[in-house]
């Protein structure tokens, strides 16, 4: 046993030992500090001391020897703990305890992230969800088609597009919103700076865009694009866009509604079909069965009209009572009332309310006239413009139904019914020759009121037999003469015709006196006149001529300027005859009433020159008066001096017309047979005389010839 070393366990320590001699210590030899107490570590340093020039027999006793760091404790013994040993596992214990730890962490990341990915996608798909129950609800909205229903689809679609601004369903809501503003509310959009780019589209360019970049396909876009082109005014354009690609099928109630509006306005007709088929589509769908009940009531459907607008509801309330006005007015003409007139109507409507008033016949003049100009503003498709030039002209405001038949040609230059009424227009206002270029192209078909037209037309030419040829058109059934709105014109043609047949005087008294005649209106007063003027009721041909005279310019109303010549020559007022026969001949195209009357006229002023190169000017006009006439004027010329020798033979040459001849004929051939002192002439103006004892013209040769006093 070492000294300073403690003896084995099993060794007998009983003995006595001796105490080692403790190290000789100087006063320069640091002393060991205290012994640290923490860690098993530091233990093991409290054995090390510095000791000068000696080894420590301490460290010496603490290192073990090489042997002794791979020999195994003795089975039964406790193994002594070694520091070095001891201080080599705890890092791996430290790096497996990291690892455990970053694990952890590394979970509770991910459990957490996919919990946030969940949780925001959950989010999102709600929001879409939101968004698209919003945009549903404005649909549901803009179909009801009123402003009350349009502002309320305008907030849902501001919550949709909050929620998610690039759901389609709500850009496609938004095209049709902008769509409505555009083309029905034009002037009630929601104002500069909200939406309202200043072109009048509302924003729809904007949207449209808008859904393009979204991804809504094009077709889905092409009704919008229509619209667009309507609001805008390109008309051109909004027909080449309506075009439908072949083999398409239609089955867009939007692009049927706008299809619709082109072909409305264009004038066409199919636009009831269109409309028709955008209402089946979409029954729901409250402007497509606005645009129906509006041709409906055009057509005079009442029934139709109801039918389609029962639930009307908002703004269109006003608008619908408006339409029932109107169907009643067309079908019935009882004028009744609209809407209030406070409230306002969709673009298309506004006219109707002030048309109304229009067609009151107990209305004051001016307030139909403002109202006739403000209706005229107000519509702008060629039907409703036609229609109020109807309204217009039947309570005689001719001059508002002429800017509204202009604006319905403007609007439409091939909408047939404005050309028809403008030549109908024309002939009442005394323009035959604008009558004709008018219905120029036109064919009569099954419309009985192009046949009646040229039937005007033609009597206005003087031609009886054609006026009853058209009048009996085989393509027009009978009845459908029978029409309210055609009663003005054919009532007096037909009247005409039975006085031209020497049908006696209780026929025309069956149809109506011609005081009765002269009331009706547009042809009524025309017939009327000439009918006076062939009974030789002079006083009512004054009375009505009285009222062509009053506050109007016949000067520019051939057809009347004819007449009222003819009964001033009657009247012997030469000047007054000598004025309006020249206006029938230089105003208008020279029909053979016209060409007569001025030759009459220049041939009683002594003027049988001009007459003579009148007739010559227009030998295809009046061919069975012109060889009388021609005599007759040639007999009061001066120039050449054997003009009356040349009558003389002309008249020799000529055969007298029968008793069953024209009464005209027969008139003229009394005038030059007693010009050229024809021995036939005393016979003839005894018939003559026997048969209209009271006509000027008869009275005043048979008083040359002695026969009359």
């Amino acid at each position: 046993m070492q000294p300073g070393r403690p003896p084995p366990r099993d060794e007998d320590d009983s003995l006595p030992r001796l105490r080692a001699t403790p190290p000789a210590v100087d006063d320069l030899t640091p002393q060991p500090g205290p012994l640290p107490t923490n860690t098993g570590a530091m233990r093991a340093l409290a054995a090390k001391s510095v000791t000068l020039g000696e080894p420590r027999i301490e460290e010496r006793a603490a290192t073990p020897a090489p042997r002794d760091r791979t020999q195994t404790p003795a089975r039964g013994r406790p193994a002594t703990p070694r520091p070095q040993l001891l201080e080599r596992a705890r890092p791996a214990a430290r790096s497996r305890r990291r690892r455990r730890i970053s694990a952890a962490f590394a979970l509770a990341i991910l459990v957490l992230g996919a919990v946030g990915f969940v949780g925001r996608r959950a989010y999102h798909q709600r929001l879409r969800r939101d968004a698209e129950q919003a945009a549903v609800r404005a649909e549901d909205e803009v179909r009801k088609g009123h402003l009350t229903a349009l502002v309320v689809a305008e907030k849902e679609l501001a919550r949709s597009f909050d929620r998610d601004a690039t759901t389609t369903v709500g850009a496609r809501v938004w095209i049709e919103d902008r769509v409505l503003r555009a083309y029905c509310w034009p002037a009630t959009a929601l104002g500069r700076g909200a939406g309202d780019d200043g072109d009048g589209d509302v924003g729809l360019a904007a949207a449209i865009e808008r859904a393009r970049n979204l991804g809504v396909p094009a077709p889905d876009l092409a009704f919008a694009e229509i619209a667009l082109a309507l609001s805008s005014g390109e008309t051109r354009l909004a027909a080449a866009l309506a075009r439908e690609p072949a083999g398409e099928p239609a089955n867009d109630a939007w692009r049927e509604l706008a299809v619709g509006w082109v072909l409305e306005r264009a004038g066409d007709v199919r636009a009831v079909q269109r409309y028709a088929r955008a209402a089946q589509l979409d029954p729901g769908m409250v402007p497509a069965r606005l645009a129906l009940a509006k041709q409906a009531a055009l057509s005079g459907d009442a029934a139709q009209v109801d039918s389609l607008s029962r639930d009307f509801v908002g703004e269109l309330d006003a608008a619908r009572q408006d339409l029932l006005a109107l169907a009643r007015l067309v079908a019935t003409g009882t004028v009744g009332r609209g809407g209030p007139p406070s409230v306002r109507r969709p673009a298309g409507f506004g006219w109707i309310a002030p048309a109304l008033i229009v067609a009151d016949p107990t209305a004051a003049v001016d307030l139909r006239r403002s109202e006739a100009a403000r209706a005229a503003s107000a519509a702008r498709d060629p039907r409703d413009l036609t229609q109020l030039a109807r309204l217009a002209a039947s309570t005689g405001d001719e001059a508002g139904a002429s800017r509204a038949v202009l604006r319905a040609i403007a609007a439409s230059a091939i909408y047939m019914p404005a050309r028809v009424f403008v030549a109908r227009l024309a002939l009442a206002n005394g323009h035959p020759d604008d009558a004709a270029r008018a219905l120029s192209g036109i064919a009569i078909g099954s419309d009985p009121e192009i046949a009646a037209l040229r039937a005007w037309l033609a009597y206005e030419r003087g031609d009886r037999a054609a006026v009853a040829q058209l009048l009996a058109t085989p393509t027009v059934s009978a009845a459908s003469f029978e029409r309210a709105d055609l009663a003005p014109i054919v009532r007096p043609l037909r009247v005409a015709l039975a006085f031209a047949a020497r049908v006696d005087a209780a026929a025309i008294e069956e149809k109506g006196a011609l005081q009765a005649l002269a009331d009706l209106g547009e042809l009524g007063p025309s017939v009327a006149f000439d009918l006076a003027l062939a009974e030789l009721d002079l006083a009512l041909a004054e009375r009505i001529g009285e009222r062509w005279l009053d506050g109007q310019d016949v000067a520019r109303r051939p057809s009347r300027a004819l007449r009222l010549a003819r009964l001033s020559r009657l009247r012997r007022r030469a000047d007054d005859a000598d004025r309006f026969s020249r206006i029938a001949v230089e105003q208008g195209t020279v029909v053979p009433l016209a060409l007569v009357e001025r030759v009459l006229v220049l041939g009683a002023a002594g003027k049988g020159k001009e007459a003579f190169a009148l007739l010559a000017k227009h030998p295809q006009l009046a061919v069975d008066e012109q060889p009388w006439l021609r005599a007759w004027a040639l007999s009061l010329a001066d120039d050449p001096p054997d003009a009356k020798t040349q009558a003389k033979k002309q008249v020799e040459a000529l055969v007298e017309p029968h008793d069953e001849a024209p009464w005209a004929v027969r008139r003229d051939a009394l005038l030059a047979l007693a010009a050229t002192y024809d021995r036939r002439a005393i016979p003839l103006a005894r018939r003559l005389l026997r048969e209209r004892p009271r006509d000027p013209d008869v009275h005043a040769v048979a008083k040359a010839l002695g026969l009359a006093t």
